[in-house]
């Protein structure tokens, strides 16, 4: 589910990586 994760930031916000990415694609 990490590869999930990392794709959609969204779904998986849970983890401080998924935040990281969904700041950048913002």
């Amino acid at each position: 589910m990490s590869t999930f994760s990392q794709s959609y930031p969204m779904s998986g916000g849970d983890d401080q990586h998924s935040y990281i990415h969904n700041s950048t694609y913002q």
